[in-house]
C-alpha cells in the first residue's frame, strides 16, 4: 500500500523551493512523486488530506546525548533502555526522524539495539581514542566503560556505522561545573560551588593553555573566600594538576589527532565550541578545513565572557571553513536567547541541533519563534534542519533531508500557523505518528535530572503518546 498526501503546502528542505499547494506520493520507502495538484492513485493507497498544512521533509538533528544503551560521553553509565525510548519519543513527536548520538565512545552495535527498538534512525559518532579515555579517567571514574569500549578504535567504529568523530572537546569546563566541586569537597570537607571551584581554578591556572605566573597572594584571597586555610593549597593545586592540567594536555592532542583520522577517513568531526579550545579550533580550521567538514557545535555557547566576543569568534571561524551549529535552547522554553538573536542577524548559522539529553526544546518550536522574530524564512530554515544536515554529515542521512522524488520518504506535516504543531510524521514511508507534539502547549520540565547513586538516572514508568500498537511492538521487542 501506498501513502499518498495531497493539498498540503511543500517545502522541500533545498531552503528555496515550495509548492504552495501540491502532492507528495509514496511506494514503500521512497517517495515517487512530488508536484503541483493531485497525483494519480491506486485504490489501496492510503489518501492523507493535508487540507493547507506543511508538509517538510523530517528533522536531521546533528547533536544529542544518551541515545544509545552504551556509555555517555565521559564514560558515565548509560541511561536504561526505557529511557532511551522515552528520550527517542520525545524528539520523535517533535518532528525528528534522524538524530546523531554524541557520546562517542558507545559502540555501534549499542547504536542498532536501539534502532531496532525504535523507528526514529539513530547514528553515532565515536571518540575512541586512547588519549581521550585517559583525559576521561582523570576527570571521572567511568564506570560506564568496559574493556570493549577502551579496545575500540576511531577506524573500526566506522567500519562498523560510526557516521563522525565527535564530540571533541576540551574538559575542564566540564570538570568545574560537575566534578571539582566534588573533588575538593572530599580534599576540605567543605561545600563548594561549581562557580567557587571555577574561580580557584582561574585563579591558579588561568586559561590553561596560558597559565598565569603562580600569585601566592591572590591564591590564597580564593581559599580565604571559601573559608579554607592555606594547608589545603597543595591537596586542591593538586587536583587542578590531575583533573584539568593533564585533560587539557591530552585533549590538545586528540584534537590534532582526530582531524588526521577524520582527513584519512573522509568523515566530518563535530567540535564542542567553548571559549577554553577556541585556539584550538582555529589550529583546526586553518590546517584542515578545506578537506574535512569540521562542524561547530553549539555556536551558542555560554563560555564566552559576553556574546560580542562570541560573535567575533564564529564570524572568524566561519571565514576559515567551519561549519556553524545553533542549539534550540531557549529560555524558560519560550523566547529565544540573546546570543541565538545575534547569531541569525549576522547570518553565522548553518545547522540546527538540541544537546539537552531529554529536557530538549523542540527545534521546530525555535524555528516558528526566528520566523516570528522575522531573522530568517522559513525555507531557509528548514533546510538547515534537514538538507544542510545531510550535506555536511553524508553519512548521517543519505537520501534524505529534500522531499524529492527518489528519496526516502521521511516527512513531517505541521500546523501552517505554528510548524512546531505536529500532526503526522513518516519515517521510511511508514505513518508512526498520527497526532504529534504542540509545543506550546507542552513546555518541557528543565529540572536537573534525578542521577541515582550509581551515577545514571533511577528507573521509572515512561508515558508515551505513541500509537498503542506502536508502543506494544516496542515493548515486546524490549
Amino acid at each position: 500500500m501506498g501513502v499518498v498526501l495531497k493539498n498540503g503546502k511543500i517545502i522541500t528542505g533545498d531552503g528555496k523551493t515550495v509548492i504552495k499547494r501540491g502532492h507528495v506520493a509514496i511506494q514503500g520507502e521512497l517517495i515517487t512523486s512530488v508536484g503541483m495538484g493531485l497525483p494519480p492513485t491506486r485504490k489501496t493507497d492510503r489518501i492523507i488530506d493535508a487540507g493547507g498544512k506543511i508538509i517538510i521533509p523530517g528533522i536531521i538533528n546533528p547533536h544529542e546525548h544518551y541515545l544509545t544503551i552504551g556509555p555517555g560521553l565521559l564514560g558515565e553509565h548509560p541511561w536504561y533502555a526505557e529511557q532511551v525510548i522515552e528520550h527517542l519519543n520525545s524528539h520523535l513527536l517533535q518532528g525528528t526522524t534522524t538524530i546523531l548520538n554524541m557520546d562517542g565512545l558507545a559502540l555501534p552495535s549499542e547504536t542498532e539495539k536501539v534502532n531496532r527498538m525504535h523507528p526514529v534512525n539513530v547514528k553515532t559518532a565515536t571518540m575512541h581514542m586512547l588519549d581521550f579515555v585517559r583525559a576521561i579517567e582523570c576527570v571521572t571514574d567511568c564506570p560506564g566503560l568496559k574493556p570493549v569500549h577502551k579496545k575500540m578504535t576511531v577506524e573500526e567504529a566506522v567500519k562498523q556505522g560510526a557516521v563522525a568523530i565527535g564530540e571533541i572537546e576540551e574538559l575542564s569546563l566540564w570538570a568545574a561545573i560537575v566534578h571539582l566541586p566534588v573533588a575538593m569537597r572530599k580534599q576540605t570537607g567543605k561545600a563548594v560551588t561549581p562557580f567557587q571551584a571555577r574561580k580557584i581554578q582561574q585563579t591558579i591556572l588561568g586559561d590553561v593553555e596560558n597559565p598565569p605566573e603562580f600569585d601566592q597572594s591572590k591564591v590564597t584571597e580564593a581559599l580565604e573566600e571559601l573559608g579554607l586555610e592555606p594547608k589545603y593549597q597543595k591537596g586542591i593545586i593538586d587536583i587542578l594538576d590531575k583533573m584539568v592540567a593533564e585533560p587539557h594536555r591530552l585533549c590538545h592532542k586528540v584534537y590534532l589527532e582526530s582531524a588526521e583520522i577524520a582527513k584519512r577517513l573522509g568523515i566530518p568531526i563535530i567540535v564542542h565550541y567553548a571559549l577554553e579550545s577556541m585556539d584550538w579550533l582555529i589550529e583546526l580550521a586553518r590546517k584542515y578545513a578545506r578537506n574535512v567538514n569540521i562542524l561547530a557545535s553549539h555556536c551558542d555557547s555560554v563560555s564566552f565572557s559576553d556574546i560580542e566576543e562570541s560573535i567575533t569568534m564564529t564570524k572568524k571561524l566561519k571565514k576559515l571553513g567551519i561549519i556553524t551549529n545553533a542549539t534550540s535552547y531557549m529560555k524558560e522554553h519560550v523566547d529565544l536567547t540573546d546570543i541565538n538573536v545575534r547569531l541569525f542577524e549576522e547570518r553565522l548559522v548553518d545547522t540546527i541541533c538540541t544537546d539537552a539529553a531529554g529536557q530538549q526544546d523542540s527545534i521546530l518550536y525555535f524555528i516558528e519563534r526566528i520566523v516570528e522574530e522575522k531573522l530568517a524564512e522559513l525555507p531557509e530554515l528548514i533546510a538547515m534542519a534537514t538538507s544542510n544536515v545531510s550535506k555536511f554529515i553524508p553519512d548521517l542521512a543519505p537520501h534524505r533531508g529534500l522531499i524529492q522524488k527518489g528519496k526516502i520518504a521521511d516527512l513531517v506535516m505541521v500546523d501552517a500557523e505554528h510548524v512546531s504543531d505536529v500532526e503526522k510524521v513518516i519515517i521510511g514511508g511508514q505513518v508512526v505518528i498520527e497526532d504529534g507534539y504542540h509545543a506550546r502547549k507542552e513546555i518541557p520540565s528543565m529540572g536537573p535530572p534525578p542521577f541515582g547513586p550509581d551515577g545514571r538516572l533511577y528507573q521509572r514508568d515512561i508515558y508515551t503518546r505513541l500509537p498503542s500498537r506502536l508502543a506494544c511492538d516496542l515493548a515486546e521487542k524490549e
